[in-house]
Parts: C-alpha cells; sequence; structure tokens
C-alpha cells in the first residue's frame, strides 16, 4: 500500500538517469482502512498505514501524523471547493 517509512536512497524514480537511489527519505501514510474492509477493497491504494513502534521510538507520533493528514485532507477539499 505504499505506506510507513522510506530510508534514503531505497527509490530510484528515474532509472534512465539514476544509478543509486534519491537523497530523500518519508514517511507516508494515507486514509487508515483494515485490509480486508469494503473501502480497501473498493480502493486499492486505501489499507493499513505502518507505524513505528510507537512509544519506544517516537512517542505521539501516530496522534500527530493522523491530525497532520487530517487537516490536509480539509484544506485540499476547501481548496476543490473554490476551483
Amino acid at each position: 500500500h505504499n505506506r510507513g517509512y522510506t530510508r534514503e536512497k531505497e527509490e530510484l524514480l528515474d532509472p534512465g538517469t539514476q544509478r543509486e537511489g534519491d537523497f530523500k527519505e518519508g514517511f507516508y501514510i494515507g486514509v487508515e482502512a483494515e485490509v480486508n474492509s469494503e473501502l480497501a477493497k473498493a480502493f486499492p491504494l486505501f489499507g493499513p498505514n505502518q507505524w513505528p513502534d510507537e512509544p519506544r521510538v517516537l512517542p505521539g507520533f501516530r496522534e500527530e501524523m493522523t491530525e497532520y493528514f487530517d487537516s490536509l485532507v480539509s484544506l485540499g477539499r476547501r481548496v476543490s471547493e473554490m476551483l
């Protein structure tokens, strides 16, 4: 589902001009959906997010990222309404 952490040099987005991966890293989340849910069955890119082992590694990370994601979804909807 293309979710979770991507380390530096893991993604090679342009194999025609790159010999090694990009110098970026990222953490990807999306609409949270259980694997066998109707939502995940209807939309292949919907599924469970991959979270780090939280209290031990990044306390509060999941809540912060979920709030940020929800804010961006809301912003995107408002901008779309203006178009």
